[in-house]
């Protein structure tokens, strides 16, 4: 990851919204819960987790947070 490039800084406001909001927060670890108990391979519980932080991150954008 580069400092200060594209993917910091989704990364920066996905970690925000996980501070900020105790709903999203809730949600991303029932999430990886269940990846964890379902997921065969570390490849299929990351892609399990994609489109929830791209959907927080893009969320974030419109708010300009």
């Amino acid at each position: 990851m580069v400092y200060e490039g594209k993917q910091w800084f989704r990364s920066l406001r996905f970690r925000d919204r996980l501070r900020s909001e105790p709903d999203v927060r809730a949600a991303y670890q029932a999430l990886k819960l269940e990846l964890a108990a379902s997921a065969a391979t570390r490849g299929d519980y990351t892609a399990g987790k994609t489109a929830f932080i791209d959907s927080i991150c893009a969320a974030a954008c419109r708010r300009n947070v």
